[in-house]
């Protein structure tokens, strides 16, 4: 081989190193500077459902919007379901994160008798006189308001021959929870409370009976 083609050969091996070095620093930067797009999402620790089922484990990704911790259902003090044999339910579903617990979503359900189902339901209609109240539509034989963002109030009657004491004929519904940050929207979050308290009056409805009520196929809309 002749001097000439040995300086050529070399050449063009320089040449080829010297562009494979320059590929591989293109892709390190796109890698290195593109590692947040291609990172997978972290996986939040949620259960598969809470609240008789009602809150979905969907639903508990979107209050937690990426937080990091643990949602979890605190054990109610005495067992509770919404089938009527109990003058009270409650589930509360907590996002614990560095041994603090900050509420996600807390449900209340009561019965009342006539007497306090009156004083409730005018309490919560004179709340609409000063704006403190909104009134949604969640169906025939349903009073429904919102309070303020996060907090749903319903009352309805349901006679279905198996009172818990005389005379306790409505059920009174409370639903709360607490935003961890602005995002999603205030109004996406608020619109999901509304529609957790929708999904509670059904169920009751379903498992007690209830014959004067009909609830609304779909959860009234957020206005704003």
């Amino acid at each position: 081989m002749s001097r000439t083609d040995t300086v050529r050969r070399n050449r063009e091996a320089d040449g080829r190193r010297g562009r494979i070095a320059v590929v591989a620093v293109v892709l390190m930067a796109l890698v290195g500077g593109g590692l947040w797009w291609w990172k997978p999402s972290k996986s939040l620790d949620v259960p598969a459902s809470a609240c008789w089922g009602l809150v979905t484990a969907g639903d508990l990704r979107t209050l937690m919007d990426g937080a990091p911790g643990k949602a979890v259902e605190a054990p109610p003090i005495t067992p509770t379901d919404l089938s009527g044999q109990h003058a009270r339910a409650a589930c509360s579903v907590d996002l614990n994160s560095g041994g603090t617990r900050r509420p996600l979503v807390q449900i209340l359900v009561d019965h009342l008798g006539e007497a306090r189902y009156r004083a409730a339901q005018n309490h919560e209609t004179e709340k609409v006189g000063t704006g403190e109240n909104a009134v949604l539509d969640f169906g025939a034989g349903v009073d429904g308001w919102r309070q303020g963002t996060d907090s749903l109030y319903l009352l309805l009657r349901c006679e279905n021959g198996r009172p818990t004491e005389p005379g306790a004929v409505y059920r009174q519904i409370y639903l709360t929870g607490g935003y961890l940050s602005p995002d999603p929207p205030e109004r996406d979050r608020t619109q999901l409370f509304v529609d957790l308290a929708r999904r509670t009056a059904a169920e009751i409805v379903r498992q007690e009976g209830c014959p004067d009520v009909r609830i609304a196929d779909r959860a009234p809309a957020v206005a704003g």
